[in-house]
C-alpha cells in the first residue's frame, strides 16, 4: 500500500491562560488520505485498488504569546512533536 497524494486534515483547537502568557492547547481533528495498492508482473507495475483511509487525531501543546509573538510546542497523534512560530492578533 501507499500514500496516494495529500493528507488534508480539519480540527479544532482550544486553549486556555495558565499563567500569564503561558497557553496549554488541546484539539481534536478528521484526517483522510488516499491510499493505493500497487501490483506487479514482470518489470509491469499496476495499480489494484484505492482507499481512502481516516483518522481522528488529537493533539496536545503549550504555547507562550508576548507582544504579538507565539511559539510553541507540542505533540499531535499523526505528526509527532510538531513546533510552532508565528504572530498573534
Amino acid at each position: 500500500n501507499y500514500n496516494d497524494g495529500n493528507e488534508q486534515e480539519v480540527n479544532i483547537d482550544f486553549g486556555a491562560e495558565l499563567a500569564p502568557s503561558f497557553f496549554g492547547v488541546a484539539g481534536l481533528g478528521y484526517a483522510s488520505q488516499n491510499t493505493a495498492t500497487i501490483g506487479f508482473s514482470g518489470d509491469n507495475y499496476y495499480e489494484v485498488a484505492t482507499n481512502k483511509e481516516t483518522y481522528v487525531t488529537w493533539m496536545l501543546g503549550m504555547r507562550y504569546i508576548i507582544e504579538g509573538l507565539n511559539i510553541g510546542l507540542g505533540y499531535h497523534s499523526r505528526r509527532g512533536i510538531m513546533a510552532c512560530a508565528g504572530i498573534a492578533f
